[in-house]
C-alpha cells in the first residue's frame, strides 16, 4: 500500500546452464513480471486489515470496509 494505491507485483527470473564439455557452452535467461494497481478510497476501506494469501496459484485478497461504512443503509434509486 502506498497512500490509497494498492500495488500487486511480481517477479520471476530463472537462469538454465548447460555445459556438455569444454568446447560447448549454452545459458538460457527467463524474466517474467506482472504489475497491477488499484486506488481504494481511504474512507471506505480499513487498509490496515487488508490480508493477502497466494494459494494453488491462485492470489486470495480480503479488502475489507470500515465499521461505519458497513453500518450504512444501502440507498435506493427509484427509476420512473
Amino acid at each position: 500500500m502506498e497512500s490509497n494505491t494498492l500495488i500487486i507485483s511480481y517477479e520471476k527470473s530463472t537462469e538454465n546452464e548447460d555445459t556438455k564439455d569444454m568446447k560447448h557452452h549454452t545459458r538460457e535467461y527467463s524474466y517474467q513480471s506482472f504489475t497491477r494497481t488499484f486506488t481504494l478510497q481511504k474512507d471506505v476501506v480499513d487498509t490496515e486489515k487488508i490480508e493477502a494469501k497466494y494459494e494453488d496459484v491462485l492470489l486470495h485478497l480480503l479488502i475489507p470496509k470500515k465499521e461505519y461504512v458497513k453500518q450504512t443503509q444501502p440507498r435506493f434509486i427509484e427509476i420512473a
